[in-house]
């Protein structure tokens, strides 16, 4: 459906009055609103948007808070922010109920999803929090040579790769918005492990190590029950989906134990797709599996435990790293 409200927020006073000369160029009736706006002049832009003469308000920093327009369904981020209070604000203009209205649309071109996460599970922050992690400054990890680097450097001070910057990233994130929305994501590596806690029946717990939409590392966990043998209904429902986990992959009969699993899982298909929805647990489903492998041959699927299988610090979880 055409959307009928639209609200957009820039970076600065240069990239609001830029964006809304290109969505007047297109068509589009828009004005930006500023700090040093006239009040008249920002009444009546508002009106007007409130009115549906206009159908889009660009401002930069202007219209986070103490602005209710129900009706607007679209929300362009065209901006970053480290601030999950600012991120929630502006997202939050769309979240409105208004009468014939059925959702609203979030276009995130600043990364702010991904940084952030999911609307109704966010933390707020405060500024020391959000600008210092662990009391050390902010570093990032060179795609190249591995090297860390001040997150403010433009190119690695080891071996002089330029990062790849915001204004290189030119589409929308596809990132989930809220608990419960399914998004799809291609599987770099699968890895797998013991998993065993006291007084608990020890499982086999599966890394999905995947590509996200702006090309970082993302690692989803499910824990299969291969152990669970016992005559309790949830032992016998947790065994079931065991069972099918392993059919699913071309196995023949699901290993006894979580040992002998880890033993063949080499001779399982990897899946090379994954549909994955959020939530307290990731519920993962393979839409594509790799080609199956040669007969007498494994593939690349990893037992943690081994030789440069554990992760990178830097591939940090987006589940909470706990057995079901």
């Amino acid at each position: 459906a055409e959307r009928e409200r639209w609200i957009c927020f820039c970076s600065g006073v240069e990239h609001t009055l830029e964006v809304t000369a290109q969505l007047q160029a297109a068509g589009l009736e828009c004005k930006a609103v500023l700090g040093d706006t006239p009040k008249a002049e920002r009444d009546a832009a508002i009106e007007g948007f409130s009115q549906g003469k206009l159908r889009v308000l660009v401002n930069n920093n202007i219209l986070t808070t103490g602005f209710n327009m129900p009706q607007i369904d679209l929300v362009a981020l065209l901006r970053p922010t480290l601030s999950a209070g600012l991120y929630l604000q502006m997202v939050g203009r769309g979240a409105r109920i208004a009468e014939g209205k059925t959702n609203c649309l979030v276009l995130d071109y600043g990364g702010n999803i991904r940084r952030h996460g999911l609307l109704d599970s966010l933390q707020v922050k405060s500024p020391a929090e959000t600008h210092m992690v662990g009391g050390h400054a902010p570093v990032k990890e060179c795609e190249q040579c591995g090297a860390l680097n001040a997150s403010r450097r433009i190119e690695c001070m080891a071996c002089g790769s330029r990062f790849l910057l915001l204004a290189d990233r030119l589409d929308s994130s596809t990132a989930a918005l809220l608990s419960g929305q399914a998004q799809q994501f291609r599987v770099k590596d699968v890895q797998y492990m013991r998993w065993a806690k006291a007084d608990r029946l020890p499982t086999m717990r599966v890394s999905y190590i995947c590509v996200g939409a702006w090309g970082d590392e993302q690692v989803y966990y499910e824990w299969i029950c291969i152990e669970h043998r016992g005559s309790d209904p949830k032992q016998k429902f947790a065994l079931s989906k065991a069972r099918q986990w392993w059919k699913a992959r071309g196995g023949n009969e699901l290993p006894a134990t979580v040992d002998a699993a880890l033993g063949a899982v080499q001779s399982l298909q990897q899946p090379s797709i994954v549909k994955v929805v959020s939530g307290q647990f990731a519920q993962i489903t393979p839409l594509n599996f790799a080609d199956p492998p040669i007969e007498g041959h494994t593939r690349p699927g990893r037992v943690a435990g081994a030789k440069n299988s554990r992760l990178r610090r830097s591939q940090r979880p987006c589940q909470s790293d706990k057995q079901q």
